[in-house]
């Protein structure tokens, strides 16, 4: 149970195969546009998986940046693609707001 959290929270998940993914999460406020852009039959997209191609813990935890990279790239050009703003950039959520921060620290 430890190892499965640990590996979680390195965003990496073990398949099936006992090889390791990197996981990509979707903001909540972005699951519809990311769903539509990816043409999913629900409309929505919560998290992109890809595979680092090893089996072994620590050398998917070096690989990991780099697929997260080549994820977010191409979530990112299928959003343009459609019209939409890039997922990282220059999208900010509705939370992050200055006079939101203020009010909620308030």
């Amino acid at each position: 149970m430890t190892r499965k959290v640990s590996e979680e929270r390195h965003g990496l998940r073990l398949t099936g195969g006992k090889t390791y993914a990197a996981r990509l999460s979707i903001p909540r406020e972005r699951w519809a546009d990311v769903g539509r852009a990816y043409g999913t039959r629900t409309g929505v997209r919560q998290e992109l998986v890809r595979s680092t191609q090893t089996r072994d813990r620590h050398e998917a935890i070096r690989r990991r940046g780099k697929v997260l990279e080549k994820l977010r790239a191409e979530v990112d050009a299928k959003l343009a693609a459609i019209g939409l703003p890039p997922l990282h950039g220059t999208w900010c959520p509705d939370w992050m707001t200055e006079e939101r921060l203020v009010a909620d620290a308030l």
